[in-house]
């Protein structure tokens, strides 16, 4: 069974990426505890000698993580936006937006080949607050929504199913501004964060995680994670 992490309390859901400008924006407040199921891929190595059951070695491949969290009071617009995202029928900056349900080209990929924050990368940047304490908030770099979505119709109390997958993205940038290849060595997917140090000075414009201090663990330690190269949305 893979390892869940329940997360008790009253927790602040804010959401932030480039169909958002790059703002962070609060899309609603849990009701039950928030489930995060980290989903680890590993394989086995076999060799003749130790046979077909006992691997000699295990490689690590990818984690995945799953989180599912009902909310209430929730921004009906924001909800609209991560589903359009998720169906990949958005074009980012100024281009026509197609109507909510409508799918997108078949074959469009979600993170564009582009950093998070970038015109063309249709991820959404996840962050589950605590209403109250003083604990770092939890971050999802890259999500998309998965699964069905519950959303309540003529019901007396309104809330909003949710399930999210966070997969590590990370690509690189070369000089020639191109990404030749997608990285999983140092690729986030879920961390610590103080949010004060993601915003500009006015504290509004989120900072895109290509240019991000290195992550702090939830005992406040440091994670030594180096960017490729420092980056700002164009």
């Amino acid at each position: 069974m893979a390892r869940s992490y329940q997360l008790f309390g009253e927790f602040l859901v804010l959401v932030t990426g480039a169909v958002f400008d790059n703002q962070l924006i609060e899309w609603g407040l849990t009701r039950d505890p928030i489930s995060v199921e980290p989903r680890f891929r590993n394989q086995d190595i076999q060799t003749d000698e130790w046979g077909p059951d006992v691997p000699i070695d295990v490689r690590t491949q990818a984690t995945e993580a799953v989180i599912r969290m009902t909310l209430i009071h929730y921004d009906d617009a924001v909800t609209k936006a991560v589903t359009r995202q998720t169906m990949g029928g958005t074009q980012l900056g100024t281009g026509a937006v197609w109507a909510d349900g409508v799918c997108g080209p078949s074959g469009r990929t979600m993170g564009g080949g582009v950093p998070l924050g970038f015109f063309g990368n249709r991820f959404i940047t996840l962050f589950l607050k605590p209403a109250r304490g003083n604990s770092l908030p939890w971050r999802f770099p890259a999500t998309y929504m998965i699964d069905s979505l519950a959303v309540p119709l003529g019901t007396a109390v309104t809330e909003l199913g949710v399930m999210m997958r966070a997969i590590p993205y990370k690509p690189v940038i070369d000089d020639t501004g191109t990404t030749p290849e997608i990285l999983l060595d140092g690729a986030i997917v879920w961390d610590y964060f103080d949010l004060s140090v993601l915003f500009n000075a006015a504290g509004t414009t989120y900072i895109p995680p290509a240019s991000f201090p290195a992550p702090i663990n939830d005992y406040g330690e440091e994670i030594n994670v180096i960017p490729e190269r420092e980056l700002s949305p164009g």
